[in-house]
């Protein structure tokens, strides 16, 4: 990727972007093309550059879709960072859905990422968003945004899942790879306001 275009994304400079594009229109296609996995679109999302986000959403959308190197799009890297700002912007495009049910490293998704870190803000933005990000079971030991919650002692994390998903009974009641409720979970290990709060 051209060095000024990451320069660019990290500072959030939209006026060398737009620079950039006048010399030469299609260097945002050639990003699309590359065998380079990260985008400045990634870039700039890890630097938490909301106005360059924006930009880059409306010229290239599709780089919502884009796993990096490490394997996260950028709404797993914003989610893990807490920007709610940019995870609006990211679910205001129609393919919103999608991206929080994209599986990154791991198989999570940006629900399980802010799950173990307890980023409650976001929690809410995306599990009302996308009540089946919060069902959808992850990695090989079969867990849930709930149970990473729990397992990441996460209490307000776990509080706001409960209270979001609370009345499905399907997500409350699925069981990790070892048969355990996240209930069970919480229990097992003690976090008996973990318990009270389910």
């Amino acid at each position: 990727m051209d060095p000024r275009l990451v320069k660019s994304a990290q500072l959030g400079d939209t006026d060398a972007l737009n620079e950039l594009l006048e010399g030469d229109p299609l260097i945002l296609n050639r990003v699309a093309l590359s065998q380079i996995a990260e985008t400045p679109l990634h870039i700039a999302t890890l630097a938490r550059k909301a106005n360059y986000v924006r930009k880059l959403l409306r010229l290239k959308p599709c780089f919502a879709e884009e796993l990096n190197k490490d394997g996260f799009t950028a709404l797993h890297i914003v989610a893990a960072t807490g920007h709610r700002e940019i995870v609006r912007e990211l679910l205001s495009l129609k393919l919103g859905t999608n991206l929080c049910l994209l599986k990154g490293q791991f198989g999570l998704n940006p629900l399980h990422h802010v799950a173990i870190r307890g980023r409650v803000g976001v929690i809410q933005e995306l599990a009302s968003f996308c009540p089946d990000a919060a069902k959808q079971v992850t990695t090989a030991q079969g867990e849930t945004a709930l149970h990473l919650a729990v397992k990441n002692h996460q209490l307000e994390a776990v509080r706001v899942l409960v209270k979001l998903c609370g009345e499905d009974v399907e997500i409350m009641s699925l069981k990790d790879k070892d048969g355990r409720t996240a209930l069970e979970i919480a229990i097992a290990t003690k976090q008996l306001q973990v318990s009270r709060s389910s």
